[in-house]
């Protein structure tokens, strides 16, 4: 199993330029499942959709996924910092964001339970 560094945790991020003033918090889910929402308004959780990570460092991932609009965010997060750039994309344009986060809730420590690999799969199947 790749390390996830975001899984089980709450994520708020604050982004500056023309997103400045907007804080978007991300709920990743033990599934590899994340929703979110502006904190700003009274909107609700957008659909749960999957999520991609990938380690670069430790302290560093990037996430991707795509979101119920269209658009494919894909973000660097430095936990060293609490930096964030981010990539924002769909069929007709491409925009670059960068901002700050925090981890607001950690609930990464509640074990999970293994995923079977393919060969056990494969046996649970016969």
């Amino acid at each position: 199993m790749n390390y996830d560094p975001i899984r089980g945790k709450t994520i708020q991020w604050s982004f500056e330029g023309p997103m400045g003033g907007k804080t978007y918090e991300h709920v990743f889910a033990h599934d590899g499942t994340v929703t979110y929402r502006t904190v700003e308004s009274e909107a609700k959780k957008t659909p749960t959709v999957a999520y991609r990570v990938a380690s670069i460092t430790p302290a560093i991932c990037a996430i991707s996924y795509l979101g119920d609009m269209g658009y494919t965010l894909t973000a660097i997060l430095d936990f060293n910092t609490n930096q964030l750039v981010a990539f924002a994309s769909n069929e007709r344009e491409l925009s670059q964001h960068r901002g700050s986060f925090a981890v607001i809730a950690d609930e990464s420590d509640i074990p999970m339970r293994p995923r079977p690999t393919v060969r056990e799969s494969r046996a649970q199947q016969h």
